[in-house]
């Protein structure tokens, strides 16, 4: 959904910087991976606080998991899922090679992609089956900068295309997945473009017959295979069940009438199936019966069984996380600037402080114990508002910590927080809300 510059765990793991989510306003919808969104979320700061390092007396074992936390629900806002999805991949090129690099390959990428059973794990609970692809279309993308590409061109360019019939005969069930060559880069506004902060982006637009037709913009950053794979199948995964962000979204959380969980998009900058999930340093998911890394996407069973909510899960993982009890449902204000939303949080008179138990649990034993962190999310320029502190740094399954959150200046607007757990390599975030009356 709409989203703020972050780091994505393919970032973490391949040394890139991508992510998704954000909104590009052109007259049409889009949903970017990573970027700033023109009319919401803008430089999202994490003021760590590190807790004291004393540690927790664990006592005996607890059964697995300790508690059963309500996880957020990514719900359906009334918009289309493309159930049985046609890639249609545009590959540019240019120079004296004529080809795009990358392309034997992630038409193989595609075609096994679209009929795997990591496909299906992530979006057949959202009424999506197997997919096909079309035959490739080759462009020189005559009429385009060779740079930076505004996108708002970038998308009256392809409804040319589609108009002209340069990409066949579109239909309802297609997705557009351009392919963007190494000398051309995307402008999204608000300082972002792609390769800068944007690992790749969803949207629509309109073909012959003025129908939508959904689109996904992939660039190529100068990076790896891999890095493309991560990306193009966050978008896919988002175009499918959110075809249409903008104009009618789908599975595109949260909305005003939403369950209180509006605090979950904003932190991670988008609501979408793959927001949800790729700020996890877990995230990138290598599908050795694809032989490539993809995305780890929210599926809204696995939360509500209690299982690891972003799939496909690694073969042994075990998912822990820790949960702020918080009796609140407070407004803050969302990701537009304009409008609120319900969140699970608390409220704290500023200049005094609030205590929060935290609580932990894992679905079966862990190694040892984890570390938790929480910062604010601060957007917009915005003045640091919280304070941290906790009683120990660290804790397992059926432990309970207590993190005292101060507030030091007026934050009637409300603030997004998030608590950041991490053992070994793995770290697994929840997030809260804090007003100010």
């Amino acid at each position: 959904m709409h989203a703020a510059t972050k780091v994505l765990a393919a970032a973490l793991l391949l040394g890139h910087l991508a992510g998704c989510g954000s909104s590009l306003t052109d007259g049409a919808d889009a949903s970017t991976d990573g970027a700033a969104s023109t009319d919401a979320v803008l430089d999202v700061a994490e003021t760590f606080v590190a807790p004291v390092d004393t540690g927790v007396d664990t006592g005996p074992p607890a059964p697995y998991p300790a508690f059963r936390p309500v996880l957020p629900q990514v719900a359906n806002r009334g918009g289309p899922v493309i159930a049985a999805p046609r890639i249609v991949p545009v590959f540019f090129s240019t120079g004296d090679a004529g080809t795009y690099p990358f392309e034997s390959d992630l038409r193989a990428f595609l075609a096994a992609y679209m009929a795997s059973p990591e496909w299906i794990a992530q979006v057949g609970e959202y009424g999506v089956g197997a997919g096909t692809v079309a035959a490739p279309v080759h462009t020189t993308g005559v009429g385009l900068s060779s740079t930076t590409v505004d996108t708002a061109r970038l998308h009256a360019w392809t409804q040319t295309q589609l108009r002209n019939g340069a990409f066949g005969t579109s239909t309802p069930s297609d997705i557009v997945v351009l392919f963007l060559d190494g000398a051309r880069q995307g402008a999204a506004g608000a300082g972002a473009s792609l390769c800068h902060g944007i690992g790749g982006y969803h949207e629509s637009v309109t073909d012959e017959s003025n129908q939508p037709v959904a689109l996904a913009v992939i660039p190529d950053c100068n990076d790896n295979l891999e890095v493309i794979t991560h990306a193009l199948s966050h978008e896919l995964v988002e175009a499918v069940s959110d075809a249409l962000p903008g104009r009618s979204p789908a599975y595109n959380q949260p909305g005003t009438a939403d369950a209180p969980d509006g605090a979950w998009a904003i932190a991670y900058d988008g609501g979408e199936l793959g927001d949800m999930c790729e700020q996890r340093s877990d995230a990138a998911y290598f599908a050795t019966s694809l032989g490539h890394t993809i995305q780890r996407t929210w599926s809204n069973m696995a939360a509500v069984a209690m299982t690891d909510p972003c799939v496909p899960v690694p073969a042994g993982a075990v998912y822990f996380n820790s949960v702020p009890t918080l009796g609140e449902v407070i407004q803050i204000l969302g990701a537009d600037g304009v409008h609120t939303v319900g969140a699970r949080g608390i409220t704290i008179a500023t200049g005094t402080t609030a205590e929060v138990p935290v609580r932990l649990f894992s679905s079966a034993p862990t190694n040892g114990t984890w570390q938790i962190l929480a910062h604010e999310v601060i957007r917009n320029g915005q003045d640091p508002a919280l304070r941290f502190s906790w009683d120990h740094s660290s804790g397992r399954n059926g432990d309970t910590l207590t993190l005292t959150i101060g507030v030091h200046i007026d934050i009637p607007e409300g603030r997004p927080f998030v608590l950041r757990s991490t053992l070994g390599h793995v770290t697994t975030t929840w997030v809260g809300a804090v007003v100010s009356p």
